[in-house]
C-alpha cells in the first residue's frame, strides 16, 4: 500500500509539473513490473504490470498525458480498497 502511494506521488508530482521525480519513477515502475510479473495469472496485476510499463516511458520520455488520470484513479482506488479491506 505504501509503494503504491508512493508510486501515486511520483506521478502527481511529474504530471502537475512541480518537478520531475525520474529516480522515484523508475523504482515505482520497477516494483510495479516485477509485481505485476510474479502476480500475472491476476487481473490487478496485470494493470499493474500496464502501469509500470506506463510510468517507465513517463520516466525514460519525461512525458505525462491523459492517461495519467487513470494511473491516479487507478491507485486511488486501490488504496481505497485496501483500506476499507482493514477492518
Amino acid at each position: 500500500m505504501i509503494l503504491d502511494l508512493i508510486s501515486l506521488i511520483g506521478v502527481g508530482i511529474a504530471h502537475l509539473g512541480l518537478g520531475f521525480p525520474t529516480t522515484l519513477l523508475f523504482m515505482s515502475a520497477g516494483y510495479l513490473i516485477v509485481k505485476g510479473g510474479i502476480f500475472f495469472s491476476e487481473f490487478m496485476s496485470k494493470i499493474d504490470l500496464i502501469l509500470g510499463v506506463y510510468i517507465f516511458l513517463m520516466a525514460v520520455f519525461s512525458l505525462t498525458s491523459f492517461m495519467d488520470y487513470f494511473v491516479f484513479g487507478w491507485f486511488l482506488y486501490k488504496l481505497l480498497f485496501t483500506m476499507v479491506g482493514m477492518d
